[in-house]
């Protein structure tokens, strides 16, 4: 099952990583690794409180990819890879009612920091921001577009549920991981207990780079 997965995500599941220009070497990662996640991203706007991303990520394959702006123009060369969530791993704090996102077996995408220090991390989170938000896509070198790895629904506080994007930050030096998350609103009918504030808005992100 997982050969053909893999085959197939190599083809048609987003790769991103921080983008370097040409002339530029580009960071590597061999793979499967696996690697050990207590992450603690935090609200980028708003006094929200922290999304918590626990278990554990299995990376599993990385090549290089184009990253293309609003207009489809080229900014780059970027390295990228698909990562899945172990059995248990879960993320938590990101809902009004508290509940946690069973991640066991699911898909995101991962990018590789090529361990230059806090502006690499910091263009990192910037790059994974816009993926995530769609202002950004990635492409095969001759130009084809490939979608981002699905996002994952959460129901949550009555009928009110919420799509999930999640995007890993690997350092290539020191193996660690940051994480982008960014949550959009699906619908609010029969939600009561939900705030106001919850239900104006229609996307918020957390992060665990500063």
């Amino acid at each position: 099952m997982l050969r053909p997965m893999l085959r197939a995500v190599t083809t048609g599941i987003a790769f991103l990583a921080a983008p370097v220009f040409a002339g530029t070497s580009l960071p590597t990662m061999d793979g499967p690794t696996r690697k050990g996640m207590d992450i603690s991203a935090h609200a980028v706007s708003g006094s929200r409180a922290d999304c918590k991303l626990t278990g554990e990520a299995v990376l599993w394959v990385s090549r290089p990819v184009k990253v293309l702006d609003e207009a489809g123009a080229s900014l780059g060369g970027v390295t990228a890879g698909l990562a899945q969530f172990g059995r248990g791993s879960e993320l938590g704090g990101c809902v009004p009612d508290g509940a946690a996102l069973n991640l066991s077996d699911r898909f995101a995408t991962f990018l590789v920091a090529d361990g230059s220090g806090v502006p690499d991390r910091q263009r990192s989170e910037g790059l994974a921001s816009r993926l995530a938000q769609d202002f950004y896509q990635l492409a095969e070198g001759e130009g084809t577009v490939i979608p981002l790895v699905d996002g994952v629904t959460l129901r949550a506080m009555g009928s009110a549920s919420y799509r999930f994007k999640i995007v890993l930050i690997v350092d290539a030096a020191s193996g660690s991981i940051d994480a982008v998350i960014l949550r959009e609103t699906l619908g609010t009918k029969f939600a009561p207990r939900l705030a106001e504030a919850d239900r104006r808005l229609s996307r918020v992100k957390w992060s665990s780079i500063p």
